[in-house]
Order: structure tokens, then C-alpha cells, then sequence
């Protein structure tokens, strides 16, 4: 204690200025992230039951691939594209919560060239049926 204060309230002071990272928080990021999928599958319900259902059915087990090879299966089932694009996202999420794809941990370059050859995981194929 040096000026009436106790030394713990000027803790921070001792590691300089506040961290720009000190507003991070997994949990508020994963609430929203949660709550954003559930907003796009609500307003995109017959969508997205459809292409759980075709994804489900057609896909062999033991199958590996790219999200962005799923976009081309529903494609070729007649599916026309989402409403929103994070619909994808929200997709490939459910197929691995329900036990249907599973990340293999390898990663390679899109090919579709609006994704500038980004890395994306790759999935394989369980034998989950979704839930």
C-alpha cells in the first residue's frame, strides 16, 4: 500500500496498458455463432432439412472430401442454393455434432475460385444418420 490504495488495484499497471485481446471470450462467440446457425436454419428450414436428408442418404460411408464437394452432390440432387451462405457453414456443422462426417484433422485448398484456394478441413463419411 502506497497511496492509500491497496497495491492489487493497480495490478494491470504492473503489465502495461490493456491487451487489445482482453474483450476475446470464447463463450460469447460461441453463443453467437449458435445463435446466428439457428437464426439461418429457421429461416431456411425446408432447405436445410432437404440437404441433411440428401447428404444422409447419398454420401457412402467412408467418404472423404471438402464441404465444398457436398455443395456439388446437392447440386447435382436438384438443390438450388441456400438463402444465406452461412447456411453451408451450419450444415457441415450439424453433420458433424450428429455424428455423420467427422474432421480427419488434414486440411487442403478449396477449388472453387471465390474461395481463393483457402485451406478447409477435410470430413469423412460415418455412419451417424443424424439426429
Amino acid at each position: 500500500m502506497t497511496d492509500g490504495k491497496d497495491d492489487d488495484d493497480d495490478q494491470r499497471d504492473l503489465f502495461g496498458p490493456p491487451s487489445p485481446f482482453d474483450h476475446f471470450d470464447l463463450g460469447a462467440g460461441r453463443a453467437g455463432r449458435d445463435k446466428g446457425m439457428a437464426r439461418v436454419d429457421r429461416h431456411g428450414a425446408t432447405w436445410t432439412r432437404r440437404a441433411r436428408t440428401v447428404i444422409t442418404n447419398s454420401l457412402p460411408i467412408g467418404w472423404e472430401g471438402r464441404a465444398e464437394e457436398l455443395r456439388a452432390l446437392l447440386c447435382a440432387a436438384g438443390m438450388p442454393d441456400p438463402h444465406h451462405h452461412n447456411c453451408w457453414g451450419s450444415l457441415i456443422h450439424w453433420l458433424v455434432k450428429s455424428g455423420v462426417l467427422t474432421a480427419t484433422g488434414d486440411h487442403e485448398q478449396m477449388r472453387d475460385p471465390r474461395s481463393h484456394a483457402r485451406q478447409t478441413p477435410v470430413y469423412r463419411r460415418l455412419n451417424g444418420v443424424g439426429r
